[in-house]
């Protein structure tokens, strides 16, 4: 019995020392881990420990820095082939989203229901005349008079649109808006061969930019653009002016247009839409943003 006891005592510590021989380390270095799609690995212990990485392409979640360009397996391209939607991806919902990028488009097709008329001393009047054309119809405008959109109030937009100035001088009103101590606007005059902005704040009036350039009486486009206190104007696609308010800049407000005295003018195709900081180009010389004066 001692015998058999001691042959058994012998297996067992064999057994023992020989499975221990047989264990091996998963890893010494982090080097040493399996790749995982998507995980970091780390060596502790000799044991692999893997962790699911933030931002990873294959993971099926579109995370905040990637793109359909750059990880098409992640994000959709999100683009719905309508030129008047701003089209993005929603990081928090995952899905994209397809915005109007358009507040107002007007072409005066259904008429000019949705604009106010004023004398130059804000006295309502009769409309102006919607008047046809060959293939569509717009707005005419006579005399110091104003034709106001009657809703809209925004902050960082474009202002675009398409007239014919037979004579006079037209104002293109952006931001407009009225306050007790009185009107708040920046204003596009375009006419007698010149373009020039202006600002009107609480009464008080300031000349902030003006060109010169030859304007006839074909059909043009003017485009505002701002955002915060920087301002753009194009004329027929070309930038005409750039100019930093640093002010007191009015930054929110609806657009107008006035036409001074003795004027005759056609308008057309009036469009409102967001504008970004990147939509925007900033003066780099003092030459392209002269001080404020009365």
């Amino acid at each position: 019995m001692r015998l058999s006891g001691l042959i058994l005592t012998l297996f067992l510590v064999a057994s023992v020392v020989l499975s221990s021989g047989c264990t091996k380390n998963e890893c010494k270095y982090n080097e040493d881990c399996p790749y995982k799609n998507c995980f970091s690995a780390h060596c502790n212990g000799g044991s692999c420990i893997y962790a699911s990485l933030p931002t990873c392409c294959g993971d099926n979640i579109c995370a905040p820095g990637e793109r359909n360009s750059d990880c098409a397996q992640d994000c959709p391209t999100c683009d719905d082939d309508n030129p008047n939607t701003e089209d993005f991806f929603d990081y928090g919902a995952q899905h994209c989203k397809n915005v109007p990028s358009y507040y107002i488009f007007e072409d005066f097709e259904m008429g000019a229901g949705k604009w106010g008329f004023s004398d130059e001393n804000g006295e309502p009047i009769e409309p102006w005349n919607v008047v046809s054309g060959e293939t569509n119809q717009m707005l005419r405008g006579t005399g110091h008079s104003w034709a106001t959109l009657m809703d809209g109030d925004w902050d960082d937009y474009t202002f675009k649109s398409s007239f014919s100035i037979m004579q006079g001088v037209v104002h293109f009103n952006y931001r407009k808006k009225d306050s007790p101590e009185g009107v708040m606007r920046y204003f596009v005059g375009i006419g007698n061969n010149k373009i020039y902005l202006q600002k009107e704040y609480k009464g008080q009036f300031y000349q902030l930019s003006e060109t010169k350039t030859y304007i006839g009486p074909e059909w043009h486009s003017v485009e505002i653009r701002g955002y915060k206190n920087l301002l753009n104007v194009y004329l027929d696609g070309v930038i005409v002016i750039k100019y930093t308010d640093y002010t007191e800049p009015v930054l929110s407000g609806g657009i107008a247009f006035e036409p001074l005295e003795s004027t005759l003018f056609l308008v057309d195709d009036v469009m409102i839409k967001r504008a970004g900081m990147n939509d925007l180009i900033r003066p780099h010389t003092m030459a392209e943003n002269p001080p404020l004066h009365d």
